[in-house]
């Protein structure tokens, strides 16, 4: 009888610890951004704008501090721009995700006109398409944070290098 006092003491101690790591996990992870790979594989052009608020909400007009990829496009659609800083209109960009107010963020863009772009949205999953109306079907933008800034050129890295299959035994 004492044995299973313990045993039961003890998984109830284990059970508790279990919660609290899961508590202070979440805890942490609070405000993390993951940065969508596929997306930011689909787009042509990469990225970092300042954003000003309209209205509360993003401005059409942003200003490019850094191009992650791309500058090639940029300088097709922008004669006589060679680099960054330089003013572009995103024409759905009031309607993305991930706003946190004015400041410098990352954007995945196609050209949709002369001198027109238009965000790439993140690609549907397998399994999961959400609807048009849907909050999860506008473009994704993100903070231009550190962590942000790591991931996206970790996943440009990962497009640029070239997948190399073993060969099989024969």
């Amino acid at each position: 009888m004492r044995i299973r006092k313990l045993l039961l003491t003890l998984a109830a101690i284990v059970y508790a610890s279990w919660l609290a790591l899961l508590t202070w996990l979440v805890w942490i992870s609070q405000g993390t951004v993951i940065v969508s790979r596929p997306q930011l594989w689909q787009a042509p052009v990469i990225v970092q704008a300042y954003i000003e608020q309209n209205d509360h909400r993003p401005s059409d007009m942003v200003l490019v501090e850094r191009i992650f990829r791309g500058a090639g496009v940029l300088a097709r659609h922008h004669p006589g721009t060679q680099a960054a800083p330089l003013a572009m209109r995103i024409r759905d960009l009031p309607l993305a995700r991930g706003w946190r107010g004015p400041g410098s963020y990352i954007l995945a863009l196609r050209a949709a006109g002369e001198e027109s772009w238009e965000m790439v949205a993140v690609p549907e999953s397998p399994g999961f398409a959400p609807a048009a109306e849907s909050p999860l079907a506008k473009p994704r933008i993100y903070p231009a944070t550190p962590g942000v800034i790591a991931q996206v050129e970790t996943a440009l890295q990962l497009l640029a290098e070239p997948e190399t299959i073993p060969e099989q035994p024969k």
